[in-house]
């Protein structure tokens, strides 16, 4: 059976620009809070956001302006949300704080979070490709995937060049057909 690839896509520059932080933040309110130390601007603020569907995997782009996103303990208990997440940076950078490290993460470098995990980064303006993964597939692989949270492929490794050329060529797979 072919099938479409389920696509869904946010231009914020289409809705008023009073309206579009408030309308961002509560788009990603279910995985992210947005820290009030985040200096963003109302009338210049804007983000795309972009999820394919790949059975229970989804691939997300996102670009917008630097902000502090958070992951704490009490969102993490009210999302139920079981999955790892894979984080390759285009353009910008982010500092990562995971309880007492402190990490950097740079364009091209590949990250691995635990969303079952708190979290907080700081990003300068930034466009990124995402893999969201649920655990159940993750750990068929990785079976102690917990120990990994934080983990950094740093862009010259080769494994970063061909995750990287990977997360590239699903990004680039816009109206097209899957095999089921």
């Amino acid at each position: 059976m072919i099938e479409t690839i389920k696509t869904s896509s946010f231009n914020f520059n289409e809705i008023n620009f009073r309206e579009r932080y408030d309308v961002w933040r509560e788009t990603i309110s279910g995985v992210f809070e947005i820290d009030s130390k985040s200096n963003i601007t109302p009338k210049i603020f804007n983000a795309e956001l972009t999820t394919r569907h790949f059975s229970s995997i989804l691939l997300n782009t996102t670009k917008t302006q630097g902000q502090h996103f958070n992951r704490s303990q009490k969102l993490i208990a009210q999302d139920g949300m079981d999955h790892c997440w894979l984080q390759m940076l285009v353009k910008g950078a982010t500092s990562i704080q995971i309880g007492t490290k402190n990490l950097k993460l740079y364009k091209g470098d590949i990250f691995l979070i635990d969303f079952s995990q708190p979290f907080h980064l700081l990003t300068t303006n930034f466009e990124d490709i995402n893999l969201i993964i649920p655990r159940s597939v993750i750990k068929k692989y990785l079976p102690n995937i917990e120990k990994y949270h934080g983990a950094i492929l740093p862009k010259d490794t080769g494994f970063a060049k061909i995750l990287g050329s990977h997360l590239t060529m699903l990004k680039q797979l816009e109206k097209t057909t899957v095999a089921e």
